[in-house]
């Protein structure tokens, strides 16, 4: 069977990570070879990535991303894919358009640094209401600076992401994280199946 590469992605606080660990576990209990990974990665590049997140900004910032995410294709992703592995990410580039934007970094200037790098097969896009989001991130702390951005205008940045990037034909399904996990991870796991199998 052909690999395919899967992302999961969304704006802080919707729960994204906690749908993510369920589809896996759930997963891991199939026949389904699995290769799951994560963005900024545990390379020393990543880690510096996240490390300064708070303190660098805009293009700078937007450029040490992509370097750790391209590697990471290059690297990790593409290997596991020629080996017919199920890649899962916890985010990708949809991650850079987001982020990049709430720097005000514009689309063009994201697409031009990731030109001709290897896209999902699918995004797996995870939303919950800005009022939701808000009381998931009262729970949290040490929050990076984009934790802290008003849960609205993320939302609304989101939602350009997806737009800008339906039209480069890229496959994104949106699931809303208001119901329980287990209905959520039971509508995951069977739009992902589906999207494994063609």
């Amino acid at each position: 069977m052909a690999g395919k590469y899967l992302a999961f992605e969304g704006a802080n606080g919707v729960g994204k990570s906690t749908i993510l660990n369920a589809v896996v576990e759930e997963l891991s209990k199939l026949s389904f070879d699995l290769l799951v990974t994560k963005e900024p990665t545990d390379t020393a590049l990543g880690n510096f990535v996240r490390k300064e997140q708070n303190s660098l900004k805009g293009k700078s910032l937007a450029c040490l991303a992509a370097a750790d995410r391209i590697n990471h294709i290059e690297q990790i992703i593409e290997p596991a894919l020629a080996d017919g592995k199920i890649v899962i990410s916890d985010r990708c580039v949809f991650s850079a358009y987001l982020y990049n934007k709430m720097d005000n970094v514009h689309f063009e200037y994201t697409g031009s640094i990731y030109a001709g790098a290897r896209n999902p097969d699918a995004i797996f896009l995870f939303h919950a209401s800005p009022e939701t989001v808000k009381e998931r991130m009262s729970s949290r702390s040490d929050l990076v600076r984009y934790e802290k951005e008003d849960p609205s205008r993320e939302k609304n940045i989101v939602e350009d992401c997806k737009a800008y990037l339906d039209e480069k034909g890229i496959k994104i399904y949106t699931f809303s994280t208001e119901a329980d996990v287990e209905s959520i991870v039971c509508e995951v796991l069977e739009t992902l199946k589906q999207v494994v199998n063609n």
